[in-house]
């Protein structure tokens, strides 16, 4: 997927877009991090017409009263903070959104804590393929 340009983007085609990003634990006075998203965007004339969110079930009860319109896609205990294991768990719903929409991925709401524990799990896996 890292390679390939959808030719959407070579040439003016009307190809709708969609909306991928993630949803952390409620802070009081701040809206969702996926909904300040889609607001810039749509300030920049972007509007995309399907939005997926990928979240742990703790966070997404914290904000259940907000009653938020998008797909979701759950990640569980270690999950959430192993980039990788992220990536497994969104690559399905990557994988048909790119087929038919101009895919919008926002990281923006993966804390310094997340990439440093990715950083340190990389860390370790080189290590013990070293050591093999």
């Amino acid at each position: 997927m890292i390679y390939r340009t959808p030719l959407c983007f070579l040439f003016d085609g009307k190809v709708p877009y969609a909306y991928l990003g993630l949803l952390g634990r409620r802070q009081e006075g701040r809206d969702p991090e996926p909904l300040v998203a889609l607001r810039l965007l749509e300030a920049e004339g972007i509007k995309p017409d399907f939005a997926c969110v990928l979240t742990s079930p703790e966070a997404l009860s914290q904000w259940k009263n907000e009653r938020l319109p998008y797909q979701w896609i759950l990640c569980y205990d270690e999950e959430v903070i192993d980039i990788d294991a992220i990536k497994e768990r969104a690559r399905p719903q990557l994988e048909n959104l790119i087929r038919s929409h101009k895919l919008i991925m926002d990281c923006t709401s993966l804390t310094q804590r997340e990439a440093s524990h990715h950083r340190l799990l990389r860390a370790r896996k080189n290590l013990q393929g070293l050591s093999s």
